[in-house]
């Protein structure tokens, strides 16, 4: 009697911890496609510019940015962070026109997986007239900082 409750036992956990890994994997599987169809409507708006193409590190994390979608009134900043176990977003960052004043980063939002997690930063009012800008942060001697141009047309 006691050992087929333990084999019941056993199985239930299996079970158990088996969805929350599967849970886990589907979950991380999710995040590769956040922030999709606002980037493709903005593509097809002619209202994206992608960012740089590179990756620079910011406490221990992998940093890039996807790109921007600028309208001449909002500006929205999408970025991915990647690392094992610590791979998230800072909640905010600073965005510098090319003046070089600093916008006012009115939200910001991430889902995270695993490995990935994606967000973006919106700035609400941005001047109409931005030519790049520079999404940056640093902190006790970490930094990041990533320019994107803002040429006419954007990518469609």
């Amino acid at each position: 009697m006691m050992k087929r409750f333990f084999t019941f036992l056993e199985w239930v956990l299996v079970l158990f911890f088996g969805g929350q890994v599967l849970l886990l994997l589907i979950s991380s599987f999710t995040v590769l496609f956040a922030n999709a169809d606002e980037i493709r409507l903005a593509k097809k708006a002619g209202t994206f510019y992608p960012g740089p193409g590179i990756s620079q590190t910011y406490y221990n994390r992998e940093f890039t940015v996807d790109g921007v979608r600028y309208n001449g009134k909002t500006l929205e900043v999408y970025m991915t962070s990647r690392g094992f176990g610590s791979n998230s977003l800072p909640s905010f960052v600073k965005i510098a026109s090319d003046t070089g004043q600093d916008l006012d980063v009115s939200s910001s939002g991430a889902s995270g997986g695993w490995l990935l997690s994606k967000g973006s930063y919106l700035v609400k009012e941005a001047p109409s007239d931005l030519q790049s800008i520079r999404i940056y942060d640093e902190s006790y001697g970490q930094s990041f900082s990533f320019t994107v141009p803002l040429m006419k047309g954007g990518v469609e």
